[in-house]
């Protein structure tokens, strides 16, 4: 009988220890990363799955796991202070809604609104003007509650919600869609790691640890980039803790989610994509699930789809690492390498990180110069990084 509960208790231990080492498995498989200079600008995804932004680190991103079913499994995985949630007062929101809604924003928007079925209820995309200039770029969000009636929230920056506003409307014309501004009914919060730099397990969403109650409109992952962030949208007089576990936390430092954006690349708003000054493929649309190719016709679809398919992305949205802090950069200022070529323009910061659109293989492996006035009297020292989302493509060293 001894006998039989030691082979029991071995049988416990071995079955754990078969479990820890699965678990360290899978965990090294997701930190595993390999650095290799020589190939600095073509970064496969499946070779650099979690590859570090910043090259002056050496140790690999964190990954914060929750593949768990309830907030309570959750909040006892990830620990006190691995995740943080932050409210964005700088998005502002669009209500659209009728028989044709769907078809209506199919003309005007650089993705395919037939994706935002099913399970994707989350759809990144820009509206451009004739020229193929990126006018806006939103995030639509699927509220429908019957098929009869298409419902889509469209978040934007909030700065420019009311000329959104006016720019469908100016299209609407004899469309059955209702246009609503609805700013002031509700609040984006999005969730991430407490560590700016880590990326985010793609099963923390709404049916894993975000509480379905009253108040909460939709939470998804942010369609862009699944390990970045997720979107949680409520009603504004609701607060985005009372629907996540216990060990979520405000972040300790102002406007983590934007520091965390330009550390990872994501461009988001006027600051960081100008009106009618860049173009979606300069502006890393396509990596970030923002273009479709074989949707069909939209406004400034031509110069886009032309680009695409015969040209060469010479310029690119990349971040930027400024290498002394608490400086302000004036956004537009030019960017030189060591040879004091002229590579790209600064587009904005927060702290040290910030994006520009720079030529490609005119920076990689070499230190920048940022003007800090028109005449370069005085400027600070950069590094430009590529992220760890881009794919291997021949033509970004051209």
């Amino acid at each position: 009988m001894l006998m039989l509960r030691t082979l029991g208790l071995l049988n416990q231990q071995a079955t754990k220890i078969c479990q820890a080492q699965s678990l360290q498995r899978m965990t090294l498989r997701f930190l595993n990363v390999t650095y290799d200079k020589s190939n600095w600008i073509n970064h496969q995804i499946d070779t650099y799955p979690m590859k570090y932004t910043h090259k002056k680190y050496h140790t690999p991103p964190t990954c914060v796991f929750s593949n768990f079913t309830s907030s309570r499994c959750l909040s006892q995985a990830i620990g006190s202070t691995c995740i943080n949630y932050e409210l964005q007062n700088q998005r502002g929101f669009i209500r659209l809604h009728g028989k044709d809604t769907v078809d209506f924003l199919q003309g005007l928007i650089t993705n395919d609104m037939s994706s935002l079925d099913g399970d994707c209820k989350a759809l990144y995309a820009m509206v451009l003007n004739i020229q193929g200039r990126v006018l806006y770029d939103v995030i639509l969000y699927n509220i429908s509650s019957n098929e009869s009636e298409p419902a889509i929230l469209l978040e934007c920056d909030k700065e420019i919600a009311t000329e959104l506003y006016k720019t469908l409307k100016k299209y609407k014309i004899r469309k059955k869609v209702k246009l609503e501004p609805c700013s002031d009914e509700y609040k984006l919060w999005t969730i991430f790691p407490n560590d700016l730099h880590a990326v985010l397990d793609s099963n923390i969403t709404s049916s894993g640890s975000i509480e379905q109650r009253e108040g909460l409109v939709i939470a998804e992952q942010d369609p862009r980039l699944k390990d970045f962030c997720t979107r949680m949208v409520l009603d504004s007089t609701m607060k985005g803790s009372d629907y996540l576990p216990v060990g979520a936390t405000e972040p300790s430092i102002a406007q983590a989610y934007n520091t965390r954006r330009y550390i990872h690349g994501v461009s988001e708003g006027i600051l960081d994509l100008p009106v009618g000054k860049c173009t979606p493929l300069e502006s890393n649309a396509v990596f970030l699930n923002g273009v479709s190719f074989t949707k069909g016709c939209y406004i400034g679809q031509e110069l886009t789809a032309r680009t695409h398919h015969t040209g060469v992305i010479r310029k690119r949205l990349m971040p930027i690492t400024i290498q002394k802090e608490g400086v302000v950069v004036p956004s537009d200022s030019k960017i030189q390498n060591s040879s004091n070529k002229n590579v790209g323009r600064f587009r904005h910061n927060i702290g040290k990180y910030g994006l520009g659109l720079l030529r490609v293989a005119d920076v990689k492996e070499d230190s920048l110069s940022i003007y800090l006035d028109e005449e370069g009297k005085e400027t600070v020292a950069a590094e430009a990084n590529v992220p760890y989302w881009w794919p291997k493509l021949e033509n970004l060293e051209k």
